[in-house]
């Protein structure tokens, strides 16, 4: 099994995983022989990479998590961040409860635990593919999965292991915060854009802080997961120690 740009798919190729459009539903199973006109298909989910069987490729990497677990890990993370962002007809900000998500956040984190902690040598060359529209989403899920396994290595307990999963699921949730026209923008941004994007650490701490059902851990993850040890990195240039473990984790 190896990646490849959809541009560079070889005639009567095997795609190795299955592909997901962005709400869920299966677009393409594994096994399938790639035509042009599958092809076609794949770029008009805005998919642009995929695994695929062919004569260069005789290995198969083991999948860390269940691919139907991921996708409703994704799923959930979608309308937990939609929730959040979410703006009226007149594209005003009126975030909606997220409060309703955290008995299947919490459950999540538990199921996928448990997934990694049986998999703990896997390979970790398997990614999942994605999708352009639900890169929040995706690079959400896999920041948790790869902060756990930090986590695991740096001697981390059962219940910091399970806050590092969900700190690092609403890292970006500032992200969601932003005006959609700069989140989703196809083009270079401006200088003022980018220093909306610059700000996103800040407005989802802002967003978190009066959650009183989010530890201060997750908190500090959303605040501080920009900020590098030499003072370099952003919202409040911190150095050292002063940044939290499981923000550097993340």
């Amino acid at each position: 099994m190896r990646i490849v740009p959809t541009e560079l798919i070889p005639n009567d190729a095997i795609l190795a995983d299955t592909l997901y459009t962005l709400d869920g539903r299966v677009l393409l199973k594994e096994g399938a022989k790639l035509t042009g006109k599958l092809t076609e298909k794949i770029n008009a989910n805005s998919i642009f990479t995929v695994y695929i069987h062919d004569e260069h490729s005789d290995n198969e990497i083991d999948k860390m998590v269940d691919p139907h677990l991921r996708h409703q890990g994704m799923m959930l993370i979608r309308d937990i961040f939609n929730a959040a962002g979410f703006r009226n007809t007149q594209g005003e900000w009126e975030p909606k409860s997220i409060f309703d998500y955290m008995d299947k956040l919490n459950k999540l984190s538990e199921e996928v635990i448990y997934d990694l902690s049986s998999a703990k040598e896997s390979q970790l060359e398997y990614i999942d593919i994605k999708n352009i529209d639900n890169y929040l989403y995706s690079s959400a899920f896999n920041t948790a999965i790869l902060s756990v396994l930090i986590g695991w290595e740096a001697g981390l307990g059962s219940e910091m292991i399970k806050q590092l999963f969900i700190g690092a699921v609403f890292h970006d949730i500032g992200m969601a915060l932003l005006d959609p026209a700069i989140t989703y923008k196809k083009g270079a941004l401006t200088t003022e854009e980018k220093m909306e994007v610059l700000m996103h650490p800040k407005k989802g701490h802002a967003y978190l802080k009066d959650h009183a059902f989010l530890s201060a851990y997750i908190k500090a993850i959303a605040y501080q997961h920009h900020e590098h040890l030499d003072g370099t990195g952003y919202p409040s240039r911190l150095t050292g120690e002063t940044i939290h473990q499981l923000a550097q984790i993340v």
